[in-house]
């Protein structure tokens, strides 16, 4: 499978699915610290409250560690990053291995549109563009394919804290923006 722009090859596993249960024993919760200071509090906010659910309803007790106080050995777990690129600089070093893209003002095949913030998410020639929009997803690990990574990330720092909710979904992505899901599907 290629990216959208056909450049590499993209890893992916068709049966990896978003659930409640995402994070298995021997992960860890990476936070961004790479953006602006509302997004960063948003981002560790949101790593605090996943693991306090985590442990709350799955007796699950996962790490929680900044992007960059991983080791090469951790990078290779399973990892649930909050933050989108720009913020969580593991989302930015990867994100050309989720389904849904991250881009500022150009869509992979070139089309242009009006960014917010210099902030936009594209999925199959859609722009989502609003502070309260935001994506839910999961790939294979890139470095250990049998390990996941499991992405939570909001344009704005709002949107950061609602990614929380949509943890139980039936595809590899979830493209939300304020109570609902606006996107969703098996991206293969």
């Amino acid at each position: 499978v290629l990216d959208g722009a056909d450049r590499a090859p993209v890893r992916r596993r068709s049966h990896l699915q978003i659930h409640e249960g995402v994070a298995p024993e021997g992960g860890l919760i990476v936070y961004g610290t790479q953006g602006e200071a509302p997004d960063n509090q948003a981002a560790k906010d949101a790593a605090l409250a996943l693991a306090e659910r985590l442990k709350r309803f799955k007796g699950l007790t996962l790490p929680i560690k900044a992007d960059v106080e991983l080791t090469p050995d951790e990078r290779r777990k399973s990892l649930v990053l909050i933050g989108r690129p720009g913020v969580n600089a593991l989302a930015t070093e990867w994100s050309d291995q989720f389904p849904v893209r991250f881009i500022r003002g150009q869509a992979p095949g070139g089309e242009t549109f009006p960014a917010v913030d210099g902030k936009a998410l594209w999925w199959q020639g859609r722009a989502f563009t609003q502070p309260d929009q935001g994506v839910v997803q999961i790939v294979a690990n890139p470095l250990k394919p049998e390990q996941t990574v499991l992405m939570f990330a909001g344009l704005g720092p709002r949107a950061q804290a609602d990614a929380l909710r949509f943890t139980q979904r039936a595809g590899t992505f979830a493209v939300f923006g304020g109570p609902g899901v606006l996107e969703e599907g098996t991206a293969l």
